[in-house]
């Protein structure tokens, strides 16, 4: 049996980097990796062109992580995105920043950003073990014991430990929630893990008006509803960007929000954003006074609505409705139903149809195609600015096996990165 002073248990984005700051800083570091390869997730992040980091400053960068901003602020200080992108430079992979603030390496290859880690794990002498899923870890005389299989006998021991295995998104990449049950072992508490940065099931009654849609983007806001009560609010004029789907919706403004939406929800999407239902109301009776002869279809892509949705959300509208001049327009395509052919009420639907357009909440999509994980072992249970257990001294997490989630953007990759800086000091600090 081998002996260390920090065994890493995964060998993704934040167990190697982990290990590379570990060593640099004097320890003596293994890494137990279940698969056969490392950094299997790391390679599909961003489309395989893996979104390190972003630009936003980090007081804003900090409020992307939801109701763990207190929890993720320290270790974001102490490491941040700058000196993420210094790490990186250093070793010669060169990053570089879009228009939107996100940072992607040079080359957009995830495959480069893997291949930096591994070559400052082999320079940094860092062991690294294959096919090694850690079924149990025992702890006696401050030492702990990595076992494998049905096996009670240790094949490696270290005075620290760092689980790092990740959560359950993308299960082909290897993430089947191991950490869980290993931190369990120390009586560490697991809030119920679940998909995140995910898209959005519809209910097939509206489904079936807009799968015409899919692919079309649009800025909006919308709100959540859940037991006819209102619960939250979400995007602007810049940033509420929707996506319709073949199965839903998706874009930003669901994704970054898809930890708060249960099957048998409601949202409300409000299509033109930058008016406020009396805003809208009173523009629209306007033109339609001055310009009976236009299709209706005409003020709403005026005001920024793509045409092919507009003439979705008007059928939708119109749907049930029972009234003489609104079956004359019906008879028509959508973008042929004029203004003067529509009764004061027909407008009225048509118009909180843009505002405040409804969906049902079929579901949002699992952990197959969620981007990453809700939920994890409890951040009250982790000291924040070390990320060592509360409850096992030696013990410690980094990245997604924390009930840590950000927003899609590069801000789960800075905390993974960011946790793993913090978990490596403070195994430092404890060889000391």
């Amino acid at each position: 049996m081998k002996s260390y002073d920090l065994a890493v248990i995964g060998a993704g984005p934040a167990g190697l980097f982990a290990a590379v700051k570990a060593s640099n800083a004097g320890l003596s570091v293994c890494i137990a990796e279940a698969n056969s390869r490392p950094g299997l997730k790391l390679l599909v992040t961003g489309q395989g062109k893996c979104n390190i980091t972003n630009s936003v400053g980090l007081p804003d960068m900090l409020k992307k992580y939801g109701q763990r901003e207190k929890f993720v602020r320290k270790c974001l200080y102490a490491f941040s995105a700058d000196d993420l992108t210094e790490f990186f430079n250093g070793c010669g992979l060169r990053l570089t920043e879009r228009d939107d603030g996100k940072i992607f390496p040079e080359t957009e290859s995830a495959r480069d950003v893997l291949n930096c880690l591994l070559n400052m794990c082999t320079k940094s002498d860092i062991d690294i073990m294959y096919n090694r899923r850690i079924s149990g870890v025992s702890a006696e005389n401050g030492r702990f014991g990595l076992c494998t299989g049905n096996g009670n006998e240790p094949f490696a021991s270290a005075s620290s430990l760092l689980i790092a295995t990740g959560g359950m998104s993308y299960p082909s990449t290897g993430s089947r929630g191991d950490g869980y049950l290993l931190a369990e072992q120390f009586g560490h508490t697991i809030i119920v893990p679940k998909p995140a940065l995910s898209s959005l099931k519809i209910l097939p009654d509206a489904l079936h008006f807009f799968r015409g849609c899919a692919g079309i983007t649009v800025s909006c806001s919308l709100s959540l509803f859940r037991d006819g009560k209102k619960l939250h609010s979400y995007g602007t004029r810049e940033h509420g960007i929707l996506l319709y789907t073949h199965t839903g919706l998706s874009g930003p403004v669901i994704i970054d929000n898809s930890r708060d939406f249960r099957s048998g929800d409601e949202l409300a999407v409000n299509l033109i954003p930058h008016l406020n239902p009396e805003e809208a109301g009173t523009r629209l009776l306007a033109f339609c006074n001055s310009n009976g002869k236009s299709g209706i279809k005409r003020f709403f892509t005026e005001e920024g609505v793509p045409g092919r949705l507009a003439s979705a959300v008007i059928d939708y509208a119109l749907s049930a409705a029972e009234s003489a001049d609104s079956g004359a327009g019906l008879s028509k395509s959508s973008g042929d139903i004029r203004c003067a052919e529509l009764s004061a009420q027909n407008r009225r639907k048509i118009l909180e149809a843009f505002t405040a357009l409804r969906f049902s909440v079929a579901g949002v999509d699992g952990f197959k195609k969620a981007m990453c994980t809700a939920g994890g072992v409890d951040t009250a249970e982790i000291n924040p600015s070390t990320m060592e257990s509360r409850l096992q001294p030696g013990l410690f997490f980094a990245g997604e096996v924390i009930d840590v989630d950000g927003d899609s953007g590069g801000y789960n990759l800075q905390f993974a990165f960011s946790s793993a800086a913090a978990a490596a000091k403070g195994a430092a600090g404890r060889n000391s």
